[in-house]
């Protein structure tokens, strides 16, 4: 006769705790499908970092679009 496997009691150890793990920068990570072009120009504006780049960018362009939009 086989022997039953054993069953697994829930883990007492880990799990979430307040003020656990890496504090959150306000930021989440997303997938773009960007050209060559693109990803030197935000590259470039970034200073090295792509993701810093694209925010300067869409920053950049909201300021932009507001000064043309009269109160």
């Amino acid at each position: 006769m086989a022997k039953e496997p054993k069953k697994k009691r829930p883990s007492t150890h880990g799990g979430k705790r307040q003020g656990a793990g890496r504090p959150s920068l306000g930021v989440r990570q997303v997938r773009l499908t960007l050209d060559d072009e693109t990803i030197d120009k935000g590259t470039d504006i970034g200073e090295g970092n792509l993701s810093r780049g694209v925010r300067v960018a869409v920053s950049d362009y909201k300021k932009k679009s507001m000064r043309g939009k009269s109160k």
